[in-house]
């Protein structure tokens, strides 16, 4: 082979060495290529939905528990009016020397703001709710239609004064008051004998009048509703006797008649003065964030008197059931037999002792125990998806909801420690 001939040889050696990758091999890179880019990319998604996912769920949680606490610790309270009730008694009998005597003195009202049950509640899933008329309606958060609402009634221990003396209608107290205690004229409050006999909600009357070591109670209409008696230790039937607590000489036909007590009030040195706390818990839009619902207060009897400002206490509440363990026991031993929602109680104490039905005891005065179930809602979408999820409260049909929101049913069952077994 010529020189030359060697040299055109090395030369297209060298021509097809450096040519580069074919349209075929350049093809075949670009789909490798992107089947690894779509596997990270696939990999990448995965993990931002399960972390929006968990971050969501997170949020539904903290929140759940939270709304649990915080309800279980104030309707657990429920009817606590400074005394504990009494566990001792093995019968229906009950009389003035056991605790939750609870009376009022209040001027008879057709409103429920200030009646005696620990609890009362007003069905929404199907009829409303009805607030009674003497309820605020709070503009910034009207109560969600389709929702039901609970009423929590106690006194506020945690604000007593300590009585020294009581004489006609004025209480002295052990510490003077100041202006950071609030009672002022008006205010719905709570007595509670030191040997706990006696519990009476009257309406605190003329404090500025008085000196700041003085309450007064006396009979009047104004503010409303008033006070119908000063007397703060039974409740008056005729001549000179009494029946204590709810019960009455036809509902309660097993208590015994008692002398009026004469004299100055029983228990007056060391008693306790409270005021009443009334607190509506209900659902509302969230005024933090407009996509969601939230659980919402409303102290209906703050104290110094007056209505508290609704307040938002957690977000993602979307609806709230609450149903009531009624004990339909003739013989009430504490402990609930059904349970029922607000609408199935219509009346505040049972309607006879001459019968043995439950259902004559679908009353208020015999709620045990509350089952709370809150239906909870992610604050954001975690998927695109129409799928629907199945839900179901205690009582009712089930439903299904989506729009790619995290869903979730948190019950709560709270004991009533201190129900009014009349």
């Amino acid at each position: 082979m010529t020189s030359n001939a060697f040299r055109l040889k090395q030369c297209f050696e060298m021509q097809r060495r450096t040519r580069g990758f074919s349209l075929i091999e350049l093809m075949v890179a670009m789909v490798i290529a992107l089947i690894v880019l779509a596997g990270v990319l696939s990999s990448f998604l995965a993990s931002k939905q399960a972390y929006l996912y968990n971050q969501e769920v997170a949020f539904i949680q903290e929140n759940a528990r939270y709304a649990a606490a915080y309800l279980s610790a104030d309707i657990r309270e429920a009817g606590n009016f400074g005394c504990s009730n009494d566990s001792s008694a093995s019968s229906p009998k009950r009389n003035n020397y056991y605790p939750n005597n609870l009376v009022s003195a209040l001027n008879p009202t057709t409103g429920a703001r200030y009646k005696l049950q620990g609890v009362q509640g007003f069905d929404g899933h199907s009829s409303g709710p009805t607030l009674p008329t003497d309820f605020p309606r709070p503009a910034a958060s009207p109560v969600l239609s389709g929702t039901d609402a609970i009423l929590v009634r106690r006194a506020d221990i945690d604000n007593a004064l300590t009585v020294k003396s009581h004489t006609g209608s004025t209480f002295t107290l052990n510490t003077q008051q100041s202006a950071a205690d609030g009672n002022a004229a008006g205010t719905i409050m709570v007595y509670a004998s030191a040997n706990c006999q006696y519990q009476t909600i009257f309406q605190e009357t003329l404090p500025a009048a008085l000196p700041s070591d003085q309450l007064g109670h006396a009979v009047g209409t104004s503010p409303a509703p008033g006070n119908k008696t000063t007397t703060l230790h039974g409740q008056l039937l005729a001549g000179s006797t009494y029946y204590s607590g709810l019960c009455t000489a036809s509902s309660c036909p097993w208590e015994a008649a008692t002398p009026l007590p004469t004299g100055p009030l029983p228990g007056a040195p060391d008693s306790k003065i409270m005021p009443l706390l009334n607190t509506l818990y209900y659902v509302a839009p969230s005024s933090i964030d407009s996509n969601v619902n939230a659980l919402w207060m409303i102290a209906l009897n703050k104290k110094g008197g007056g209505v508290a400002a609704a307040q938002e206490l957690v977000l993602g509440v979307e609806d709230m059931r609450v149903y009531y363990g009624v004990d339909t026991d003739f013989a009430a031993d504490g402990q609930a037999n059904t349970y029922v929602s607000a609408d199935q109680i219509t009346r505040d104490t049972p309607l006879t002792t001459s019968t043995t039905s439950g259902s004559a005891f679908l009353a208020w005065s015999r709620v045990a125990s509350v089952r709370v179930q809150l239906l909870m809602r992610s604050r954001n979408k975690v998927t695109d998806s129409t799928a629907q999820q199945t839900l179901h409260f205690d009582t009712g049909a089930d439903f299904n909801k989506g729009g790619g929101y995290v869903w979730q049913i948190v019950p709560i069952t709270v004991q009533l420690r201190n129900a009014y077994r009349g």
